[in-house]
């Protein structure tokens, strides 16, 4: 748990360091295009799939922290070019967006592999390494999958309501 909690402020950190970067104009317009050709015509299912695909890279030992600290301050600098070039978003802070329904679901998704990408690596290095934090490891990857599965659901919902033109 301890882990899990630190692995999940960390994040939050790195997200709040991505969304207070210094971006021209012109990146930032540049940032919210390709984000948003990304995401246009985008369902659940492929939300789900994005953010799946970075969980479950999170669980790599080392690399799977490196991975999720790169996927919170890139999407930290996504939502600060957002609100550079949307001027609905210009007065939104940062860190209110993890305070939804899924974002509070995907940090403690993110958490959780993150943790155990740490958990994987120190079990290497003390060469503990069994079957049970195989297990264990497919458990949380199954938790995780089910968390962002309902996450997505709610996330496409929401957008739909709130800015229709962004997804199908």
């Amino acid at each position: 748990m301890l882990y899990l909690s630190i692995a999940s402020l960390i994040f939050v950190i790195t997200y709040y360091i991505g969304s207070m970067n210094s971006l021209s104009e012109e990146d930032a317009n540049t940032i919210r295009e390709e984000f948003s050709e990304f995401a246009q015509g985008i369902d659940n299912f492929g939300i789900f799939l994005n953010n799946f695909r970075i969980a479950v890279g999170m669980f790599i030992p080392a690399v799977g922290v490196i991975l999720g600290l790169f996927a919170a301050y890139m999407t930290g600098t996504v939502f600060k070019a957002f609100t550079m070039t949307v001027p609905e978003l210009a007065n939104i802070p940062s860190l209110a967006i993890l305070l939804t329904p899924f974002g509070i679901m995907e940090i403690f998704s993110y958490g959780m592999a993150m943790s155990q990408s740490v958990i994987l690596l120190r079990s290497i290095i003390n060469r503990s390494f069994n079957r049970e934090l195989i297990y264990s490891t497919l458990i949380q990857i199954g938790i995780v999958t089910i968390i962002l599965f309902a996450a997505s659901i709610i996330e496409y919902y929401m957008i739909k309501n709130l800015a229709p033109d962004t997804i199908a």
